[in-house]
């Protein structure tokens, strides 16, 4: 996990099965709710089922694996990617004094506002 922020400091929350002890899942995050969050998380379980749309395919193919993305109304942005080995999650939360001084729409939200620390994240964590 810290290769892929390159940020060695930071200190994985890891999520532990409880009937094998196996780590399903771990994610590290970083910011606070006055600055705005962003979190990167690897799991086991499958992605989350949201829709299809332009957006999404978009990001598939800047990405280069299947994604599910959620704009969250134009309050946050949450992306995740289907990987052999474990599934791969992005969230970014603005803080609100952001999203006062620059509203989301649907032209301009948060996931497109952040497609390329996004894409450079899985691109670190999938190495070509």
């Amino acid at each position: 996990m810290a290769a892929i922020l390159d940020t060695p400091a930071l200190a994985p929350q890891r999520t532990v099965d409880d009937k094998t002890g196996r780590v399903v899942a771990e994610s590290c995050n970083w910011g606070t709710e006055s600055e705005g969050l962003v979190s990167v998380s690897w799991m086991l379980e499958p992605i989350p089922a949201w829709g299809e749309d332009a957006q999404s395919r978009a990001f598939s193919d800047a990405i280069g694996l299947r994604v599910a993305l959620n704009a969250w109304a134009g309050k946050a942005c949450t992306v995740f990617a289907e990987r052999p080995g474990g599934n791969l999650g992005i969230n970014i939360v603005p803080s609100d004094k952001y999203l006062t001084a620059r509203p989301s729409t649907p032209a301009d939200d948060i996931c497109d506002r952040n497609k390329p620390t996004i894409v450079a994240a899985f691109e670190r964590a999938t190495p070509t």
